[in-house]
């Protein structure tokens, strides 16, 4: 068996690799959609008439709930503290675009004089499914998805913003979590001292600059 499958050090080694590689930042990761969603709101809306959807699911636990709290302050940091009526949830527990259009479209409906309405969710299948929503309402809405995945990716490539709604995806590019794997299982092996968390860089995409990382 190699060096990092056998108990002791190398296998200690592997766990605190697997731990260190773990550590992300579920909050900030929902302010970088956000951010860029409120300064939208501020260039094109002057911040008036804004609203907030947020598709959630408490049963997925804490990171997905940090992720929608920081995407709504990340708003209201640029925009002001928006009247409590103005941020809206709907559940979205099936985890999938046709729910996420059906429960959107209910919302809308329930809410006509929703204006300019940026939304997220817990992944680029929901988020897509708020995007489509949208236009299918011919409804002035927004979508932030995370996780840019082949679905956020192909969501952004399939048009312009008036045209698909999908108004960027945070990207957490998992193709590059081997090299922090290698960086840091090397250091721990060799004795040298590590970060206590190792946190990824995220990186927030659009129609813009989506073919700068994905091709």
């Amino acid at each position: 068996m190699g060096r990092l499958g056998r108990r002791g050090r190398g296998g200690r080694c592997l766990e605190r690799v697997r731990r260190l590689a773990a550590a992300r930042e579920p909050y900030e990761s929902g302010r970088l959609g956000g951010t860029p969603a409120g300064e939208y709101a501020k260039a094109e809306f002057d911040c008036q008439d804004v609203w907030i959807l947020y598709g959630e699911n408490p049963g997925e636990g804490e990171v997905a709930n940090l992720r929608g709290t920081g995407f709504i302050d990340a708003i209201q940091e640029i925009c002001g503290k928006l009247p409590e009526d103005r941020i809206g949830r709907i559940l979205l527990d099936a985890g999938t675009a046709d729910q996420a259009i059906t429960r959107t479209t209910d919302w809308l409906t329930a809410n006509p004089d929703a204006k300019h309405i940026f939304a997220t969710s817990i992944d680029d299948a929901r988020a897509s499914g708020m995007a489509k929503a949208f236009v299918q309402s011919e409804r002035d809405g927004y979508a932030v998805g995370p996780g840019c995945d082949d679905i956020g990716v192909s969501a952004l490539k399939d048009g312009p913003l008036d045209e698909t709604r999908y108004f960027g995806c945070v990207a957490y590019t998992p193709e590059k979590y081997p090299d922090y794997l290698v960086t840091i299982a090397l250091d721990v092996l060799e004795g040298k001292p590590v970060p206590q968390e190792v946190h990824v860089v995220h990186q927030f995409l659009n129609q813009d600059n989506v073919t700068t990382l994905y091709p």
